[in-house]
């Protein structure tokens, strides 16, 4: 898997935001934190936070994040 670094540079490129590449980073590598950083215990609905990162990521029709 390549470094983080290499994954901000072609995101960047890309016209992805680092926060959504260290986000994706972060919940691909150590799912844990991610889950516990950002979803409430009782809340389990997945859509609610892959729309989030739709959103702060942008609609660059690379990528999509489908539920």
């Amino acid at each position: 898997m390549p470094k983080w670094a290499i994954h901000r540079k072609w995101c960047r490129e890309l016209g992805i935001s680092e926060e959504v590449a260290d986000g994706t980073n972060e919940l691909i590598d150590f799912p844990e934190n991610w889950i516990s950083k950002n979803i409430e215990a009782d809340d389990l609905d997945l859509n609610v936070h892959i729309r989030y990162l739709q959103e702060i990521g942008g609609n660059n029709g690379i990528f999509t994040f489908a539920p």
